[in-house]
């Protein structure tokens, strides 16, 4: 079976120390590691990060809880999760994608 890894952003934002120390250790336990206070970066696969953004939506189901989830790349930037309105979501317009050159497969 072919898995890929996905590289991916994940961040949350609460006032809930709790769920705050909850998220920090099932980061750790994914293999994210912390660029930030609330924001880790890590390689997960899809199955992982689906499992991982279940969990973590439903630690996060407060009224003033938000969570975050990207991927890195364009061509799979549809696929992030955010559990809140966002009126223009940030891979689109993005000044950033990956190319590949054909000289040089």
């Amino acid at each position: 079976m072919n898995q890929l890894l996905f590289p991916a952003i994940v961040s949350w934002r609460t006032n809930n120390w709790r769920r705050a120390e909850q998220a920090v250790r099932w980061c750790k336990d994914y293999g994210l590691v912390p660029l930030h206070k609330n924001l880790y970066s890590g390689k997960l696969y899809l199955d992982e990060r689906n499992e991982f953004d279940v969990k973590m939506k439903k630690l996060f189901s407060g009224k003033n809880d938000r969570y975050c989830s990207f991927v890195m790349c364009a061509s799979c930037s549809p696929n992030s999760v955010v559990n809140f309105d966002m009126p223009k979501p940030p891979w689109l317009d993005s000044a950033f994608e990956i190319v590949q050159d054909g000289n040089n497969p």
